[in-house]
């Protein structure tokens, strides 16, 4: 079993290596930028047909149902930020009020 992934990870290593050393010889470069130029052509062409896709299958759904859980999301961080205002602002209290009674011995309410 070791032995046939073993050479199996051998012939992609060789044909990898071999696609490389191949690509840096002078009459390949020509035709691989050919390919690359097509597949760029290609690539280009799927991204247009998955973006039209998204626009008219996805986003409208998604964008209704971010309407409608967008005011509870506003208010849910709006929460969320005051209780981080608060806690900030109670060590601050705390720390100040700490650095009073060491100074002047005294209690700050």
């Amino acid at each position: 079993m070791r032995q046939k992934v073993f050479a199996k990870n051998i012939i992609i290593i060789g044909i990898i290596l071999t696609a490389v050393f191949l690509s840096r010889q002078p009459y390949f470069i020509q035709k691989g930028s050919f390919w690359i130029a097509r597949g760029q052509q290609i690539g280009a062409e799927y991204q247009q047909k998955l973006s039209d896709w998204f626009k008219a299958g996805i986003y409208p759904s998604l964008s209704s149902e971010a309407e409608k859980r967008g005011g509870m999301l506003a208010e849910e961080a709006q929460k969320q930020k005051d209780n981080v205002l608060k806690r900030i602002w109670n060590k601050i209290r705390n720390y100040f009020s700490g650095k009073v009674y060491e100074t002047f011995g005294t209690e700050v309410e």
